[in-house]
């Protein structure tokens, strides 16, 4: 008995010298980069081998300034990936004369001819972008980007952004319907509902648009504070100028954007309860909420933070983005807001432990994520390209999208300056 007792013992022990490692290891980074900040004054040079190599590539994008006959045309622009022949959601893009859409094709599209004969309409505010299309208007960001991921959508923001768009619908094939640009536009402030008091690093915007279930939350909210009520504070009426808002994000009904480990517990469809008239929900400043790449306008102050990164999987790539955008929204004074369901996504639900093993970094890595956000959250120094360094250090992402946000921001700069 004495020899069972010893064992269970040390085995205590081991138990927690184990869990006093993963503790250290997770509380290690912040230390590690407050005094890296403080040595390099925010230069976030990263010091291994591999990334000082990747300093020695050229960042000069090719990027091939053409006058195309839709430049200038709309200043509304919508962005789509062409994963089959047109959807339903394409089409009322397409149709609606108030919008340019860019199409950019991937793995599984279908030939220029055989999309724009389907789609039934190729005037001028209809452009698909084919590979070769690609490739010669931004070059090394072309071949950069996998196939069979959404950070092909950069190749779309920059196409519009050089024709002289003010505002992107960065849309998915499945979201039916779009927020309305006109209505937006016709007024100088906008009704929110807004933290009344209290802080918290997270908000959970879903939950006040109300829905028939007991907890809800946006896909990338991390999981530990699911059931966390200060990250549903009380909210209060106010108002905001519609000029400082960067992203309005659309929330879906049916199937609206939630991890895989919401989906598997839960029976659909899903719809909110807010209608139209409801007002916008305002995150409040240095308060993160993760939000999508499926139904969100964009407007042209935060244009350059629309990057998407392409070494997470698609699944974890837009709420990366999220997170980083909203980094600089809080230090500039961009407002994120949420519109009440505009938009229905009409996806199958499948797939949904495939979905699940892609959406791991986000169950593993999204609190910390924020927490090293924060640590920065007032060092005006920082630069996308910095901050993206950091993230490489801190196993977020890997060394190709440290230069490929490089080149981002390049491109980024000469598209901007070409109009």
């Amino acid at each position: 008995m004495f020899k069972f007792v010893r064992i269970d013992i040390m085995f205590g022990f081991a138990l927690l010298w184990i869990t006093i490692y993963i503790l250290l290891s997770q509380v290690t980074p912040y230390y590690e980069l407050q005094e890296y900040a403080h040595q390099h004054d925010i230069s976030f040079i990263a010091s291994s081998e591999r990334v000082q190599k990747s300093q020695d590539i050229s960042v000069k994008q090719n990027i091939n300034i053409v006058q195309s006959e839709t430049s200038h045309l709309c200043k509304y622009w919508a962005v789509v990936i062409a994963i089959s022949l047109p959807t339903h959601a394409v089409r009322q893009i397409a149709y609606d004369n108030n919008w340019c859409l860019v199409i950019v094709a991937d793995i599984n599209s279908p030939s220029n001819d055989t999309y724009l004969k389907t789609l039934g309409y190729s005037g001028r505010r209809i452009v698909f972008l084919n590979y070769d299309d690609q490739n010669i208007l931004f070059s090394p960001l072309s071949t950069a980007i996998p196939l069979g991921h959404i950070a092909r959508k950069n190749i779309g923001y920059l196409f519009a952004i050089q024709n002289g768009a003010e505002f992107i619908w960065d849309f998915d094939y499945s979201n039916e319907g779009v927020l309305d640009i006109n209505s937006i536009n016709m007024q100088n402030n906008i009704v929110v509902l807004q933290r009344c008091r209290g802080h918290h690093k997270l908000f959970n915007s879903y939950p006040y648009f109300g829905v028939d279930e007991t907890y809800i939350w946006p896909r990338g909210f991390p999981l530990e504070f699911v059931r966390d009520t200060s990250t549903r504070p009380n909210l209060c009426r106010g108002t905001i100028s519609t000029k400082s808002v960067g992203v309005f994000q659309a929330i879906a009904n049916q199937e609206p954007d939630v991890d895989a480990c919401f989906r598997f517990t839960r029976e659909y469809p899903i719809n909110f309860e807010a209608k139209q008239t409801f007002p916008f929900c305002l995150v409040p400043r240095y308060s993160y909420c993760p939000f999508n790449e499926r139904a969100t306008l964009w407007t042209k102050q935060a244009f350059q933070y629309m990057v998407l990164p392409l070494s997470v999987s698609s699944r974890v790539s837009d709420v990366w983005r999220s997170y980083v955008a909203q980094f600089f929204f809080h230090r500039e004074g961009i407002n994120l807001i949420f519109s009440p369901p505009s938009v229905v996504q009409k996806k199958e639900n499948q797939h949904i432990f495939e979905d699940f093993k892609a959406e791991m970094d986000i169950y593993k890595k999204s609190n910390l994520l924020i927490d090293i956000l924060q640590t920065f959250q007032f060092q005006p120094n920082v630069t996308l390209e910095n901050l993206y360094e950091v993230l490489y250090r801190r196993d977020f992402i890997s060394l190709e999208d440290v230069q490929f946000i490089r080149i981002w921001s390049q491109s980024y700069r000469d598209v901007s300056a070409s109009y």
